[in-house]
């Protein structure tokens, strides 16, 4: 299984921000994931 990944807090406060913006935006679920992908994709 792998590890799970360890963000730093201000970039887990960052992606947060950003994701409440796009959905308080009406920015559909699949561009949340999309976003979501493409933090999570800088700390494979």
């Amino acid at each position: 299984m792998k590890d799970m990944i360890k963000l730093p807090n201000e970039t887990l406060t960052k992606a947060k921000e950003l994701l409440q913006f796009a959905y308080e935006k009406g920015w559909d679920e699949e561009d949340l994931y999309v976003i979501a992908k493409i933090i999570l994709a800088h700390y494979e």
